[in-house]
């Protein structure tokens, strides 16, 4: 179960990212139907990384969403979004983000 706590959403995301002030939504369909999910193979906080491709009316609306996830206890499969912001493409693994496709394709 992934949660996303309000200190979050308020506390961080949106005062980070106010782009995203109508897009809760958009940030609950990339936990529910992402178009991918990375796995950070170097970042604690970030372990798991979800993308959601957003429809939009032109190409300033059809972004994808980047919501970061921190699974802090696998064996109860329980989890908090630590970040979440707009990006307009999914990254290549750096030497900061190792980025391990996970779904689809996952081995």
């Amino acid at each position: 179960m992934v949660t996303l706590e309000r200190n979050c959403w308020y506390g961080h995301i949106l005062r980070g990212h106010p782009e995203l002030r109508r897009r809760l939504k958009d940030v609950q369909r990339a936990l529910l139907k992402p178009t991918e999910i990375h796995e950070n193979l170097e970042q604690r906080r970030m372990n798991l990384v979800y993308y959601y491709r957003c429809p939009g009316r032109d190409r300033y609306q059809d972004y994808l969403k980047k919501v970061a996830v921190w699974v802090y206890d696998p064996e109860r499969k329980q989890a908090i979004v630590t970040t979440a912001h707009p990006i307009i493409a999914i990254p290549e693994p750096t030497r900061w983000y190792q980025g391990k496709t996970r779904w689809p394709n996952s081995p």
